[in-house]
């Protein structure tokens, strides 16, 4: 039992190590792509390539050396790390090509974590292959370590955020790291002192051959599963990030789901509800629907995204549950099964990643996944009908309601929704009769979605793109033009020619910047802006004044160009350099700036890493000495003032801010700003002439400054106004 055990802590050790520097690294990796919200999925990308490359290594090991002779092979290869990562310091930089976001961040990945992360990738197959070759009395069901592995990967993912993020820095937790890859080596030398396999690991490969092949069935079964299940949480993942913002805590919840349903599933006593199988075609019906709600922004963001995450969790269930019972009996098609599920894996996870955001410019993932996880439905159920003319008029039906509900629903009702679901449910219901059904409607729907989207959606886009930066969405309504980025506003301007000079929205003349701009309209000469939304900024331009916006994404400078004035009206020199806010500034050369203004947002909120001591110390050096560093920090759930003023005040800045009152029109809006200056002249007007309030660093006690190598972001999220949404939602 004891020795049974080691196997055990192997497993468990491996597959935390792996999900840990998952989740470092990807942390290290968003400052350098801009956080961009596919750095996550392609991270995801490459861990399912190398888990892929691993699975495929230990099967052909396996088949060709032996079980035993393999194992000695293995521990050898777990030395070879010791040459790279973490066997030296790891250090991520972009490679500065001109290629696409996903392939920069795979090459990355492979030439830093990739040897190790291959080893890792590797040792859960070999523990379940070594334990099913062992005299051990479990070799029965090494299945069940697959469970262990996946326990491990799951107390990764929590204790991460809650623990390792809040208390250690980037380089603390890399050396401790470090030292647990160590630990895993001398633990699993001693197992392979110990715990010796039988004969048959040792039998010729004349022998394996002659073992029954894996059926044609099982192998596509196993990786649509594995191909779907990867999909549906990656679309989840990429739906939360685009409308609320790139964070490493919403990127935990959807993965960490998604292998809780291993966890649930792959083990001794598997646990899942039986309704998970016998209503799997509502299960995929419903969350093709709440995909059509989600697009209409019916419910407040935290409703949805609490559905969102049941709806995942369910199809993940469904996944996991298809998967194990399909599981061979034979041990030596063990290898197999994982190999063809990884394979899955890495094709659904290259869909969503690689080829999606260029194909589509709506955010369909999701939808897809679904109908890759249908796909596998045909082969749950090869005795059933075929597509007959009945279930093709079933199908026309239900879409011809698709069109006719946001009609006269386009708003939340309770009794409306129920409605919706419960058509959906007897429908699905029906399809589910038919072997092709399911997957005929959800292609056939997929295929009428750009005619039945006005339907749903509140604004028909005037232009719409999607790149690895954002989903872009230019809509015009009520004579105003703005901009969207998911379903965050990024700018607007009135249409009307003898108007459209006017700043709008965040940037009016009555919100803080623009009082501020205004004020010292003599004294503000040079002007650096992080981030050109729609240059709502250059209406501040004027003759003898140069504006120099820094762009991470160039689609959004031809947006700017080509569907809004504001730059080309501008009276002054108006500049955009393009690239990373951070890199560009720090690169720059020429006159200091009177006034920078950080407003890049990603989503619903700036990227984190240029809110850090290290940036500011960067602003600060490009910065005359009367100039003020303006930071734009409007937003949903998170509060960044108290990060700010402990940042200023560490690096001796006079530190305020203002939130903006909504003045009586639908072009002003609310904004927060907070302002950062190392003039005592400019602090004293900021508060006297202008009402800004100051901020004491000392007021935020429980608050640690941002840096390079630490940001925690679970204090700043305002957990009081997503409980007012749960409160104040009225489900009738």
């Amino acid at each position: 039992m004891r020795r049974f055990w080691l196997l055990g802590i192997i497993t468990f050790l491996s597959a935390f190590l792996m999900f840990q520097i998952e989740l470092i690294t990807a942390k290290k990796f968003l400052p350098v792509y801009g956080g961009s919200y596919l750095v996550w999925g392609a991270c995801m990308v490459f861990f399912q390539a190398a888990l892929l490359l691993g699975y495929v290594a230990a099967h052909y090991g396996t088949k060709f050396l032996g079980a035993g002779r393999y194992l000695r092979w293995h521990l050898v290869l777990m030395l070879v790390p010791f040459l790279f990562f973490p066997g030296r310091p790891l250090h991520v930089e972009s490679t500065h090509w001109n290629i696409p976001l996903s392939m920069d961040v795979f090459f990355r990945l492979a030439v830093t974590i990739g040897p190790v992360f291959f080893v890792l990738a590797t040792v859960s197959l070999v523990t379940q292959m070594w334990l099913g070759h062992s005299r051990l009395k479990r070799e029965s069901n090494p299945y069940f370590l697959y469970g262990i592995s996946n326990i491990g990967s799951f107390l990764a993912l929590f204790t991460y955020p809650f623990l390792f993020e809040r208390y250690l820095t980037l380089t603390q937790q890399l050396t401790i790291w470090r030292g647990l890859y160590g630990i895993l080596f001398l633990v699993t030398a001693a197992a392979f002192l110990i715990i010796k396999t039988g004969r048959r690991a040792e039998v010729v490969h004349e022998e394996k051959t002659a073992r029954a092949s894996l059926s044609r069935d099982d192998v596509i079964r196993w990786f649509l599963l594995g191909a779907g299940g990867v999909m549906v949480f990656l679309g989840v993942n990429n739906i939360i990030t685009m409308k609320i913002a790139p964070l490493l805590l919403l990127w935990i919840i959807p993965l960490g789901l998604y292998l809780l349903a291993y966890v649930l599933n792959f083990k001794r006593r598997p646990w899942c509800p039986a309704w998970i199988d016998t209503q799997s075609h509502s299960l995929i019906g419903f969350g093709f629907l709440f995909f059509l709600i989600s697009a209409q922004r019916t419910l407040p963001m935290p409703i949805e995204l609490l559905l969102m995450l049941v709806i995942l969790f369910g199809l993940c269930m469904y996944c996991q549950r298809r998967l194990y019972r399909s599981r061979p009996d034979d041990q030596e098609q063990l290898t197999a099964f994982y190999v063809v599920m990884s394979l899955g894996g890495f094709a659904g996870g290259m869909i969503v990643t690689w080829i999606v955001p260029l194909i589509f410019t709506d955010i369909l993932e999701f939808w897809i996944g679904l109908i890759v996880i249908s796909l596998a439905y045909i082969w749950e159920v090869p005795r059933r009908r075929g597509l007959a003319p009945y279930f093709i008029r079933v199908s026309l039906v239900f879409m011809a309601m698709l069109v006719v509900w946001p009609i006269f629903c386009k708003s939340y009702n309770f009794w409306a929704f129920i409605l919706l679901f419960f058509s959906g449910w007897m429908v699905f219901r029906r399809l589910a009769e038919s072997r092709f059904g399911l997957s005929f409607f959800l292609i056939a729907a997929l295929c009428l979605w750009p005619s039945i989207e006005p339907f749903w959606t509140k604004e028909v886009p005037v232009y719409r793109e999607r790149n690895f930066y954002g989903s872009y969405d230019v809509v015009d309504k009520r004579g105003v033009r703005t901009l969207y980025n998911g379903d965050t506003l990024h700018g607007a301007q009135v249409l009307a020619p003898r108007f459209r000079h006017i700043p709008t929205t965040y940037y009016s003349r009555g919100t803080p910047v623009g009082k501020l701009i205004e004020r010292e309209g003599r004294s503000f000469k040079r002007m650096g802006i992080a981030g050109l939304g729609v240059g709502t900024l250059a209406a501040y331009s004027k003759a003898g004044r140069v504006i120099d916006f820094y762009e991470l994404d160039p689609d959004i400078a031809r947006i700017a160009r080509k569907y809004f004035t504001y730059l080309s009206d501008a009276q002054g020199k108006v500049n955009i350099i393009f690239g990373d806010a951070r890199l560009s500034v720090e690169r720059r050369k020429g006159k200091p700036y009177d006034l920078i203004v950080v407003d890049t947002f990603g989503s619903d909120a700036i990227p984190f890493h240029l809110l850090t001591k290290e940036m500011v110390r960067i602003y600060r050096k490009n910065l005359t000495d009367n100039g003020v560093l303006l930071f734009h920090i409007t937003n949903r759930y998170l509060r960044l003032d108290p990060i700010l003023a402990r940042v200023g005040g560490a690096l001796g800045a006079d530190v305020s801010s203002q939130r903006g009152a909504a003045l009586n029109t639908d072009l002003t809006l609310h904004t927060a700003w907070v302002a950062m200056t190392w003039s005592q002249k400019q602090a004293r007007l900021l508060r006297s002439d202008l009402g800004w309030v100051p901020l004491n660093e000392n007021s935020y006690p429980g608050v640690r400054p941002w840096t390079d190598d630490y940001i925690y972001v679970l204090p700043v999220i305002e957990t009081g106004k997503v409980l007012k949404v749960f409160k104040d939602f009225k489900i009738f």
